[in-house]
């Protein structure tokens, strides 16, 4: 508008000449404006970008997006997807247990990949259970450490005292150990540091994790 006009099209008449995607985004920007707007004591709920206002009649525990791409139905008081015949309180219990075993079986998924070994060659994934920690690839036959995870020529890599007595060279990775005892360590290990880094982001959820972990 120029020259100090303030008269405005309406919506009937703005919508036979904009383009209908600049119409819809003309629409969008106004209806944020206007939730933005909102006291708190008016039912309306934010959903999405588009089409999110609505004012539900006090009977109805569910908020009905009209937003031809949204279509959403949620809950009026807690703010999640609709959950009838659910409580709020039962959903959101519930909820949080989904959210505990998800995350267990995070924690579970990366103690299990402590076992496998990748080769540094093929990119082919294998476990040990028992032997020596001189490994050989299956499929391209290339040898690896099962300690320190590289490719390696032959047994000079190795300190190769019998298990269960001391080094004798501290600087090389051993021949011979106790292959439990070994993977039992890489486990808890996997763990912990999981563990550690949910603590940090939410640490109430990691106070329910359950996990049997070797020892």
């Amino acid at each position: 508008m120029t020259g100090g006009c303030t008269a405005v099209f309406p919506d009937s008449e703005a919508v036979l000449f904009l383009p209908k995607p600049v119409f819809e985004g003309l629409m969008r920007a106004r209806q944020q404006i206007e939730l933005k707007a909102v006291s708190a004591d008016e039912k309306f709920i934010v959903l999405s970008i588009e089409w999110t206002r609505g004012q539900e009649n006090d009977e109805d525990k569910e908020f009905r997006c009209q937003g031809p791409k949204c279509r959403k139905v949620s809950c009026r008081f807690c703010k999640a997807l609709t959950h009838i015949p659910q409580s709020c309180e039962e959903y959101r219990k519930e909820l949080e247990k989904d959210n505990v075993l998800s995350v267990q079986h995070k924690v579970e998924e990366e103690m299990s990949q402590a076992l496998i070994r990748e080769c540094p060659k093929c990119k082919s994934r294998f476990f040990k259970t028992e032997g020596c920690n001189k490994m050989t690839c299956p499929q391209c036959r290339t040898y690896m450490c099962y300690v320190c995870k590289i490719q390696i020529k032959d047994y000079s890599h190795f300190d190769q005292s019998p298990a269960g007595q001391p080094a004798t060279n501290k600087n090389k990775c051993r021949l011979w150990e106790d292959t439990i005892q070994r993977n039992n360590e890489e486990v808890k290990a996997a763990a912990k540091k999981t563990l550690q880094e949910l603590q940090t982001q939410d640490p109430n959820l990691a106070a329910q994790v359950r996990l049997e972990i070797p020892t």
